[in-house]
Parts: structure tokens; C-alpha cells; sequence
């Protein structure tokens, strides 16, 4: 019973130190965009708490690094002032040479070992396996607790998180690189969950696609536009219109690097009714957008929304026509292609025999390598078939 007091402490000054470990392995496993799983699970109390904490950091931290430290330190202290000074009298009075010389020493060895195998034990390494097996409700339980200690510590916290801070920035980390959210790993996220439909997923996927595509990926290029002259007669642009099924025909000047404007099948149908169709295109042209080929789709499509058009004409780095990029085309990059009831599947490639097959040209060298089995070599200047041959 002498030593039931300074026991008992050491034991709560671990379950201290428990609590801190396991509250900080919780906060940092625990994403921001994952606090709406906790709800209904806590108080707005404890959810808002847990809210403050993720958007800072360094202040959870820095306080939890306090709490760590105090509890280590004063069970260390209370093991030595009252456990090792008592044990090293009873060494000493053991008779024994060596004991008798170094009885207090061996003591503060003994002591100090013991305390520290229990901390490591107890304070921190069950306590932190715990905290990853249950890190939001760990996290949405200790948030309250740790914000308390958090504003009582403010003045220690402040100045311990300003230098994490100022020292971290050395080291080209910021608060907000270290708690933001990464596409790798919220496609993780989005894979792993199974309840959400294959479909939703995939196009889920796409979305991260979407915002790395550039215009030139997705554009019909030159050699598959149809497109007029300027001279031609509305009856010819008509003619050409119900043969492609395209409602809109760039209209060019000279050759189709010089793209004036398009025509519209909706501006033709007067000229139809009127029995004048023998008037020159250029007299009812509509001004055509341009957009540089190394445009992201994500902006190009918000570009088209806000400017209330449908189609762009894609330039190459020379200011040539390089393709012809549409709302339809952005939008199949989401939802895969959009098919009309005029439009009529051909098959990108044919067998003609075991070594000879008959393929699309637009395929890109990529989509053919994993169709086919093949190995033909991708370049950087052509990434089609057609444009490598």
C-alpha cells in the first residue's frame, strides 16, 4: 500500500498520454470530407470542434504534443522522486557490495525502464492501433476535449504552431498542402466504394478525366471536317448538310486554314421556302469561336455555355485549322459517345486474315495496341494510326 498513491498517478498520467496518442493518430486519419459520415453519431458540439481541428492542424498539433509531453514527463518524474528513491534505500540496505554503491542509480535504471516499456505499451502503441481501426469516432469523441485543452494552452499553442508553421514553410509545406485532398486519393476512395453502382463510378472517373483533357484529344481533326467554301450556294450547303447530317458547315475562304464563320441549317430553311437558293453562303454567316488546341475541355465547355455556342475551331500552334471541337464532343467525354438515329456503327477495324487487319486510321496507336495485341511504337508527333503512317 506505500506505493499504491504514486502508482495509481503514474497510471493515470499514462492513460494521459493514451488519450493524446490515440486522439492524434484519430484527427490526422480523419479527412474533412469524410466529417458528414459522423453525423448522428455526435453533438454539434463535437462535430463542429472536430471541424475546427482538421482546418487547423498545427493548433491539434502543437496541443497534443503538449499533453504527450507533460504526461511523460511528470510520470518519469513522479517515478523517480518517489518509486526509485525508495527503491534504491532498499537496495542499499541489502548488504551486497554493489548495491550498497550503486543501489540508487540501478534504481532510477530500473524504474525508468519500467515506466517507459508501460508507456510505450499502454500510451502509445494500443492506444494508436485502436485510433486506425476507428479513427472518426475516436476523432468525433476526443474533439471536444482536445479543443478545451487547445484554447486553456492558447498562449504555448499559438507560439509552438506560428514556429511549425514558419519552420514547415522552409521546408515548401503549407497547412493547406498538408490537408488537402488529393485526386489519387479520392479515386481510391471512389473505387473502394462498392455500394455506388459500376456505372456512377465510371463516371465518376471520367470527371477526373474530364479536367485534364485538352481540346486536341477530343476535337474532330481537319482531315474528317466537312466544311464549304464561301462562294458556294445555299442549295450546295444544304445538299451537304442533309448528306453529313451536320446542322452546322464552317464556311472557309480559299482553303480551311482560313475558317470565316459556319452556316447554320436553320438560316437556310427561308432561302428553301423562297425557291433562293442560288445566293453565296457568305450571306447568311454566323462568327465561329477559335480556341488553341492545348485548351483544357473543362474551360472550353464553360466557355460554350457562356458565350451560348455550340462549336469551336481548334488551332494549331502555327494558327491553322487543327480541328473542330463541339459541345457533343465534351460531353461524350463524360458520358461516352452520343449516338443519333442516323448515325450507323462501323466497326474501327476488320480481320482480313491472321496477320492483316483493316483498321480506322483515327484510332489512336494506344487504343489499337491493347484491341489488337500489338506492339506499334507511340511517338509524341503521332498519336494515331493515320498520323503515324
Amino acid at each position: 500500500m506505500e506505493y499504491l498513491g504514486t502508482i495509481l498517478l503514474i497510471l493515470l498520467l499514462v492513460a494521459m498520454n493514451a488519450f493524446f496518442a490515440a486522439s492524434e493518430i484519430a484527427l490526422i486519419s480523419t479527412r474533412r470530407s469524410r466529417i458528414h459520415l459522423a453525423k448522428g453519431k455526435g453533438s454539434e458540439k463535437q462535430l463542429e470542434a472536430l471541424h475546427h481541428l482538421l482546418e487547423n492542424p498545427s493548433e491539434f498539433l502543437a496541443t497534443i504534443q503538449i499533453g504527450v509531453t507533460m504526461a511523460g514527463f511528470f510520470a518519469s518524474a513522479t517515478g523517480a522522486i518517489s518509486l526509485a528513491r525508495n527503491l534504491g534505500r532498499h537496495l542499499e540496505a541489502s548488504g551486497l557490495p554493489v548495491l550498497a554503491i550503486l543501489g540508487e542509480e540501478i534504481a532510477v535504471i530500473c524504474v525508468t525502464v519500467l515506466i517507459s516499456f508501460v508507456t510505450l505499451v499502454l500510451g502509445e502503441l494500443v492506444p494508436k492501433r485502436i485510433a486506425m481501426a476507428h479513427p472518426e469516432r475516436l476523432a468525433l469523441i476526443s474533439s471536444r476535449f482536445i479543443f478545451f485543452f487547445s484554447r486553456v494552452l492558447r498562449p504555448v499553442v499559438v507560439a509552438l504552431s506560428a514556429s511549425t508553421d514558419v519552420i514547415s514553410r522552409l521546408f515548401g509545406v503549407t497547412q493547406e498542402a498538408a490537408s488537402s485532398l488529393s485526386d489519387e486519393e479520392l479515386k481510391l476512395f471512389i473505387a473502394e466504394q462498392w455500394t455506388l453502382p459500376l456505372e456512377e463510378r465510371r463516371l465518376i472517373s471520367e470527371v477526373f478525366e474530364f479536367g485534364d483533357t485538352l481540346a486536341y484529344e477530343v476535337m474532330t481533326p481537319r482531315t474528317d471536317m466537312v466544311c464549304i467554301e464561301e462562294n458556294a450556294t445555299l442549295g450546295e450547303a444544304l445538299e451537304l448538310s442533309l448528306k453529313s447530317h451536320f446542322s452546322r458547315l464552317p464556311v472557309y475562304r480559299e482553303d480551311i486554314d482560313n475558317i470565316i464563320g459556319f452556316v447554320h441549317i436553320k438560316d437556310m430553311l427561308p432561302a428553301l421556302k423562297e425557291g433562293d437558293l442560288e445566293k453565296p453562303v457568305r450571306e447568311i454567316l454566323r462568327p465561329i469561336h477559335f480556341v488553341p488546341a492545348t485548351k483544357k475541355v473543362v474551360e472550353l465547355l464553360r466557355e460554350l455555355q457562356q458565350r451560348r455556342i455550340h462549336m469551336a475551331i481548334v488551332l494549331d500552334e502555327y494558327g491553322g485549322t487543327a480541328g473542330l471541337v463541339t459541345s457533343e464532343h465534351l460531353l461524350e467525354e463524360l458520358v461516352g459517345e452520343i449516338r443519333e438515329e442516323h448515325d450507323r456503327e462501323a466497326p474501327p477495324y476488320r480481320k482480313i486474315s491472321d496477320r492483316e487487319y483493316l483498321v480506322d486510321a483515327s484510332l489512336p496507336i494506344e487504343t489499337v495496341n491493347e484491341t489488337l495485341g500489338v506492339q506499334i511504337p507511340e511517338s509524341e508527333e503521332s498519336e494515331t494510326l493515320g498520323g503515324l503512317v
